[in-house]
């Protein structure tokens, strides 16, 4: 694998978004090689899931306390997955507990966005 340090690159800091979350671990050394290939292969194979088998999120535009007072009131497995901003928390979790947040929120005035 090339590495940054092999290009004379020595980063400050690294960030990432999805599978670039990993990759940012990888560099700040939180991880090997292998390591980072085993998490990449999980990681496709929970995207590549049948649909009725794989989780969801959902985006609420709301801050991260009102998005924890809908998680309590969410039967099934839901979590806060990101905050994007004080206005904006993304949930994942179980599909029907994501959708069952999404009505919540939708029916308390927040807008919503299934991802």
């Amino acid at each position: 694998m090339i590495h940054l340090k092999n290009l004379g690159i020595t980063p400050h800091a690294a960030g990432g978004h999805s599978l670039g979350e990993l990759s940012a671990f990888h560099a700040a050394g939180a991880f090997d090689d292998m390591t980072l290939l085993r998490f990449a292969a999980f990681r496709g194979g929970i995207t590549a899931a049948k649909m009725h088998e794989a989780g969801t999120m959902a985006s609420l535009a709301c801050d991260r306390k009102k998005a924890e007072e809908i998680l309590d009131k969410t039967d099934g497995y839901a979590v806060i997955a990101n905050i994007n901003s004080p206005a904006q928390t993304v949930i994942s979790g179980e599909r029907s507990a994501v959708e069952n947040a999404i009505r919540l929120a939708t029916g308390s005035g927040i807008r919503t966005k299934h991802l």
